[in-house]
């Protein structure tokens, strides 16, 4: 899924009700690891974040992707449900 598209997330949808929707960030988008165990400053490094997925690519790990939600939360989510809005 490419950065900036617009999706919901299989799981997210409630038959009938809202529906989240968000804007899929780069793996390596600061934003998604800022405050995390491996990056926890608010800042962290843009190159040490991107060498830091290019090795968990590497291995087989990166199967999620960050989601900047319309509700103001970034979360990881399994690429797999994600779901592209279609405008």
């Amino acid at each position: 899924m490419r950065p900036g598209a617009r999706v919901t997330v299989h799981y997210r949808i409630e038959p009938g009700r809202f529906r989240h929707v968000g804007t899929v960030l780069a793996q390596s988008d600061v934003r998604a690891w800022a405050g995390t165990i491996c990056f926890p400053t608010s800042q962290p490094d843009p190159a040490a974040v991107a060498a830091h997925v290019e090795r968990l690519r590497g291995e087989g790990l990166m199967q999620h992707t960050p989601v900047l939600w319309d509700f103001g939360q970034i979360y990881w989510e399994p690429t797999a449900k994600l779901i592209e809005e279609v405008r």
